[in-house]
């Protein structure tokens, strides 16, 4: 946020509110926000891809100074070591931010940041990400194992909706975007609305890895106003922004759907970043009915932020709530009894963690019967305790 509000300040100096809102809304992308309570990482691969663009876009005029060589190093050496597709992302934005550097200081310069970004990109790979690429390398496995080359395991074919499966990279997003917000996975379909159609938008615990609508449910309306705005621009034929704005622009696009998978939004969490780009371009627009649309679309970001924050946490007050009482209730049985609770290989180890540290003891291994497939790894815990007869109450509600 801070990075982001440290550009736009300079960019909209007689609009200092706007450059406030627009940090904030680019801070709490929806994916980070949902994602927060939990232990998944797609929130915090948003917030460094975010710190790194506008970073990029902060020093493309000196990106070789000590302090901006320091600032990108950070978020690179970060985003290539958590997860596959951050170093994807990583080559992406810094092959964009050369053709900017090129098109904005000339061969010298570029020549030099090149250097520096092939290096940082050897470092992360082979030095801070050791394991797993240089090991996959040296084991002669594909570079991507186990996501890719032989043995490789399928993540998202057995999980992608029905309607998305033959569907290309742009028309599975916007489907996806266009329909109901709520979790979606095959051999289901999901749901189309209409704009402004709310209905069916439930609260639901499982916001943190939602398939449909990943963005919240007003985000193909924000998506709808943002393409009339860009239409707005090109017939008028006057940009609204300068090198740096169409340098973020360009490299959340060319980021975020060089993934296949861009409809899925915890995988390409970028793209949300270029809505609030053009909602934000408008408000340096000389015409008040362009200003005045881009407001409304900051609005509808707001609103749409709070629902996602409020369809996602309030849920899982409640369930977090309903494991401290399993807890409780694990922790007298083991106490009377001395009887473990029994953990299979499949259950997260932060479950088996947090159970040892409430003093309950547990056994491990490969116990079918403790999670049948279909069910998720917390209930399995639970279902396990009860069905082992450590306790006569009855388990608590799924």
């Amino acid at each position: 946020g801070l990075a982001a509000w440290r550009f736009l300040r300079h960019r909209l100096p007689s609009h200092p509110r706007s450059a406030v809102a627009g940090a904030a809304l680019l801070a709490l992308n929806p994916v980070s926000v949902y994602q927060a309570p939990t232990f998944y990482i797609d929130g915090l691969l948003a917030s460094l891809v975010t710190l790194l663009l506008f970073t990029l876009a902060q020093h493309l005029a000196r990106p070789t100074t000590r302090l901006a060589l320091f600032e990108i190093a950070v978020p690179v050496l970060l985003v290539v070591n958590f997860k596959f597709t951050g170093l994807v992302y990583v080559c992406v934005i810094l092959a964009v931010a050369s053709g900017a550097c090129l098109y904005r200081n000339g061969i010298r310069t570029t020549v030099r940041f090149c250097g520096f970004a092939a290096t940082l990109v050897l470092v992360a790979v082979l030095v801070c990400g050791k394991t797993p690429y240089a090991d996959n390398l040296l084991a002669g496995r594909h570079f991507f194992y186990p996501i890719m080359g032989r043995e490789a395991v399928d993540i998202i074919d057995i999980l992608k909706p029905a309607n998305l499966a033959e569907r290309d990279r742009f028309s599975s997003f916007l489907i996806g975007n266009f329909s109901k917000s709520e979790p979606v996975r095959a051999p289901a379909s999901t749901n189309p609305r209409l704009p402004f159609d709310l209905r069916g938008i439930m609260r639901s615990r499982n916001w943190c890895d939602i398939e449909a609508g990943g963005f919240g449910p007003l985000f193909a309306e924000v998506m709808l106003l943002a393409g009339l705005l860009c239409m707005v621009c090109i017939i008028g034929r006057k940009p609204w922004t300068g090198v740096a704005g169409c340098f973020v622009a360009a490299a959340a696009f060319a980021s975020g759907f060089i993934n296949p998978e861009a409809w899925w939004a915890r995988y390409s969490p970028q793209l949300f970043i270029l809505p609030v780009l053009v909602m934000l371009a408008a408000s340096r627009s000389t015409s008040r009915v362009v200003r005045v649309a881009g407001a409304c679309g900051l609005a509808l970001l707001a609103a749409n932020l709070m629902l996602v924050a409020y369809l996602s946490t309030i849920p899982k007050r409640g369930m977090s709530a309903r494991w401290h009482e399993t807890l409780g209730e694990m922790r007298q049985v083991a106490a009377r009894t001395g009887v473990p609770v029994a953990i299979d290989e499949d259950t997260p180890p932060v479950i088996g963690i947090e159970l040892r540290e409430a003093g309950i003891p547990i056994t491990e291994g490969a116990d079918t019967d403790a999670n049948p497939e279909g069910r998720r790894p917390i209930n399995g815990v639970k279902d396990s305790f009860w069905q082992a007869g450590q306790a006569t109450a009855v388990p608590l509600a799924k």
